[in-house]
């Protein structure tokens, strides 16, 4: 069964601001080699982004366009909705902060290092798998926890956590703009460094 990954308005918003800036640094500098990375960068970006989820009934599949993660049903040990406190002291360590998702390793107080495909953070499911802690955030997140469940019955759902939480929500317009001027005045350094090397 397939299962959508829409994006968040932070990453909406993001991932345009983010092109065009990228973009405009090839027109601006007219440098083939700008206009590369340039293009290379948002393809990068876009290929490992998760595309979706798929579940099987042998495995549960992120798709990207550089290659489908796999992980075995069978060492599926916990699937629930993601709690506030999952979140808190959160770091990126090594990935996308909200170029067509939130991907990579990060790491938390409560989750310690975790391995990210998600693209809306107000529709996270954390999963363990053996050692590995993996968020997702299918569109139907009722339907996702259901046909999973179904498929792994051994996966247990921490007693306790919050179910209407939206992480995505914890910091509000005003944090979602800080996020996005940063992005943007981060890419806006790069483009005034190639601007300068010429």
């Amino acid at each position: 069964m397939n299962f959508a990954a829409p994006y968040d308005t932070t990453t909406k918003f993001v991932s345009a601001l983010s092109c065009l800036i990228l973009l405009a640094a090839g027109v601006a500098t007219h440098n083939l080699i700008v206009s590369a990375i340039s293009l290379t960068l948002i393809f990068v970006a876009y290929a490992y982004s998760p595309q979706g989820y798929n579940v099987s009934e042998g495995a549960l599949i992120v798709r990207r366009l550089v290659g489908d993660i796999r992980m075995p049903l069978s060492e599926l040990s916990e699937l629930r909705p993601a709690s506030k406190d999952d979140f808190r002291g959160c770091i990126r360590l090594m990935g996308s902060g909200g170029l067509f998702g939130y991907y990579g390793l990060f790491r938390t107080t409560s989750l310690g290092k975790c391995s990210w495909y998600v693209t809306d953070r107000s529709r996270v499911v954390v999963t363990r798998f053996g050692a590995k802690t993996i968020l997702l955030s299918p569109g139907d997140g009722s339907g996702f926890l259901e046909t999973v469940r179904t498929l792994a019955p051994q996966a247990s759902a921490t007693p306790g956590v919050s179910q209407g939480y939206h992480p995505g929500q914890s910091g509000g317009p005003a944090m979602r703009l800080a996020i996005a001027l940063a992005v943007a005045l981060a890419l806006l350094g790069l483009v005034v460094g190639f601007l300068a090397v010429r």
